[in-house]
């Protein structure tokens, strides 16, 4: 672990662009500003650049400008374009200032700025403008625990955005559902969320979007306790940011691997991660987020017993936010105070900050409280009124309707009789035709239901002999029960689709007298993952039977040029791919390489792991060669492949996965048993783990022992 945090040391430290003093960029942009022969669009437009360039958050800076935006929308009233275009670079600083607001925890003024900006955005038709605020509005509501307006503005970005076909926008509008739903403890749809939003900012080239979502996803594994992949995903995230020099990114990566860190324990590496975050911090200038770097590195030093350092990163934590009047953070560092003091020996001063931290704490609580109790205070006062009102209209109606009535009683007495005669002839006579007429349009609503159903259950017979086709044209490509029994004649297969067609496929080879077999797991199941599953087959067939590769490394890596080479032929960019672990296998010698799917190997009671490479045969950030690892086989040692659903398959008492630890020691438990008798096994097991709960992805494994 303390290798990665060494390797983020050094790739900040090595980043000259933090430190640097020239700029040739924004030099330009002070140029234009300066000079007097630029418009005054062109000084307002390198203003706002600058400002957007520059990372350090500046409530005054945005103010000024807001101010000069408006005197020249002011001087320029003759001029509608012009006008509007001054008003509209007006509505981005207003929400920019709501950013800044946001950023240190003021929400009430964030809120405040960005309700300005949605006017302007909207008064000079600009929808692009509308969607963006409404996303940050959205977020700013889910800050304060208001789910049902933030959905509402989240929802009106994202229809803007989805019209304007603006993928960039929608990824990013997608993500911030992604932290609602997780915020819900909705894992599922936060996935989807993160994974949509990670497509569309692809599609944009948004660098800076796509690391966001990674480090989302990094979260999720965090809090599920799966560090290997969280840190995977946090380091991932870090390295886009840095070449992308994204100061906010990088900073929130380093500080969720801080924290990862020090949940597993790792107190040193939480400590580097966390300076290289606070230093960053410094470089973007917001007051909360450096409060809250030091904070936590207070916390660090308390675990390691280095308590005059704790004391000063806490006091200067707690300075900073009591200054900003940010409970959160005032909670958080009077926390880690009174932790170290109390190991101090300062008794009264741990008091001192654990009153402070019960206080603060409770004021969270009380002001979220606070918050729900006023919406209902004001939905009452609202309905009451509602109510007095409805019930003062409707006396006055009713005195007006008795004055008319009394004038007409004595028109309508003389002319009653003659009207109920007429009346009830007419009546007589309508409701004779009406008869009719129903009866006509009863039958021929009739024939349209009946001729629909009629069509309707066709088309579901159409549509699912469709897919039961294509499960034959994919159990086609799998190899049969024979093969398999010639080749590998002690092992088993257990293959369970999601839904009747699946994403997930094994694959057997037989090049050059060695045996070459593998499991593998496309992107999607049903029929999306099939049809990936035949690109990918194809690909693995092309690479040994076209090429003549036996390398498990070579023959991934071939395989993922043909993939993309197939995929790149769509105009449309397709981000679709395949996880597989491949072994070669010829008398006792095992050639093995995985992507993103490992081997267990079982041997004299002990679990062997290797660990695949991190990256897929796809299209992928940055693509690498794959390893062919070598191992000497001994007689009787058991070797599996799975694909990701049996580990990610959620059920037990809790509806938790049932993760990759459950499953080591399920191995270690039936690897002695026959082949049938592992099979069943495996998949009792499974299907009592799930329960009730739904399969919520393919399932693929592979046993083979070795004779």
């Amino acid at each position: 672990m303390l290798r990665y945090s060494l390797l983020f040391l050094f790739s900040f430290l090595s980043c000259p662009y933090l430190f640097a003093g020239n700029d040739p960029y924004a030099d330009s942009l002070r140029t234009v500003i300066t000079s007097k022969a630029s418009h005054d669009t062109s000084k307002i437009h390198a203003r706002y650049a600058l400002g957007e360039y520059m990372p350090i958050l500046r409530i005054g800076y945005w103010d000024t400008l807001t101010v000069d935006c408006e005197r020249l929308a002011v001087s320029a009233t003759s001029n509608v374009p012009l006008r509007q275009t001054f008003e509209r670079y007006k509505a981005m600083c207003l929400n920019n200032l709501g950013f800044c607001y946001k950023e240190d925890g003021n929400f009430e003024k964030g809120i405040e700025n960005y309700s300005s900006a949605l006017v302007l955005f909207e008064n000079v038709n600009d929808s692009g403008g509308v969607a963006n605020v409404c996303n940050n509005i959205g977020l700013t509501y889910y800050s304060l625990g208001d789910i049902e307006l933030a959905l509402k503005y989240y929802e009106r970005a994202i229809l803007i955005r989805e019209a304007l076909r603006d993928h960039k926008g929608i990824g990013n509008t997608y993500n911030n559902l992604g932290l609602l739903y997780h915020s819900q403890h909705d894992t599922v749809k936060a996935l989807e969320c993160y994974r949509r939003s990670m497509n569309e900012r692809a599609m944009a080239n948004d660098h800076k979007g796509v690391a966001q979502g990674l480090n989302n996803i990094g979260v999720i594994f965090d809090d599920y306790g799966d560090y290997d992949s969280a840190r995977y995903y946090y380091s991932t995230s870090y390295e886009i940011c840095a070449a992308n020099k994204n100061y906010r990114g990088m900073f929130t990566a380093l500080g969720n691997l801080g924290g990862m860190y020090k949940r597993s324990g790792n107190l040193d590496s939480s400590l580097i991660c966390y300076r290289q975050s606070l230093a960053l911090r410094l470089q973007y200038g917001s007051k909360a987020y450096i409060a809250k770097s030091e904070a936590a590195i207070a916390s660090v030093f308390g675990e390691l017993n280095q308590l005059d350092s704790g004391i000063y990163y806490g006091e200067r934590s707690l300075k900073t936010s009591l200054e900003l009047n940010y409970p959160e953070n005032i909670s958080t560092a009077a926390e880690a105070l009174s932790f170290i003091y109390e190991k101090q020996g300062n008794y009264i001063k741990a008091l001192e900050m654990f009153k402070l931290y019960i206080e603060n704490r409770d004021r969270i609580s009380n002001e979220e409280s606070q918050a729900a109790t006023t919406r209902q205070q004001a939905q009452y006062k609202y309905d009451k009124q509602k109510i007095l009102d409805d019930a003062t209209h409707a006396t006055e109606l009713t005195i007006e309707a008795e004055k008319q009535a009394k004038q007409r009683i004595i028109i309508i007495a003389a002319i009653i009789g003659l009207i109920l005669v007429v009346a009830f002839l007419i009546f007589v006579f309508n409701r004779l035709q009406l008869t009719r007429k129903q009866k006509l349009i009863i039958e021929e609503q009739k024939h349209v239901v009946e001729t629909a159903h009629h069509q309707l259950g066709h088309k579901n017979k159409e549509i699912l002999d469709s897919i039961n086709y294509a499960r034959r044209i994919q159990n086609a490509i799998l190899p049969p029960d024979k093969v398999v029994s010639q080749f590998l004649p002690s092992s088993f297969v257990l293959y369970k689709p999601k839904d009747i067609v699946a994403g997930d496929f094994y694959w057997l080879e037989r090049k050059n007298d060695a045996t070459l077999f593998a499991v593998a797991d496309c992107t999607g199941h049903g029929v999306p993952g099939a049809l990936v599953s035949v690109f990918c087959n194809n690909g693995l067939n092309r690479s040994v039977r076209e090429h003549g590769l036996t390398d498990p490394a070579k023959i991934l890596e071939k395989t993922r040029d043909i993939v993309m080479e197939e995929f790149g032929k769509s105009e449309e960019q397709v981000l679709d791919g395949m996880d597989i672990s491949l072994c070669s296998l010829k008398d006792n010698q095992l050639l093995w390489a995985g992507a993103n799917i490992g081997l267990f190997i079982v041997r004299n009671g002990a679990l062997l792991e290797y660990k695949a490479d991190k990256q897929p045969i796809g299209k992928y950030v940055d693509n690498k060669p794959f390893t062919t690892h070598r191992i000497d086989l001994q007689r009787g040692d058991m070797l599996y492949m799975f694909s990701d659903g049996f580990a990610d398959q959620f059920g037990g008492p809790n509806g938790k996965k049932f993760k990759v630890a459950q499953l080591r020691e399920l191995l270690l438990k039936l690897h002695s048993l026959s082949m049938s008798e592992q099979k069943k096994m495996l998949d009792d097991t499974l299907r009592n783990w799930r329960g009730e709960i739904e399969q919520i992805d393919d399932v693929c494994a592979w046993g083979v022992r070795i004779n």
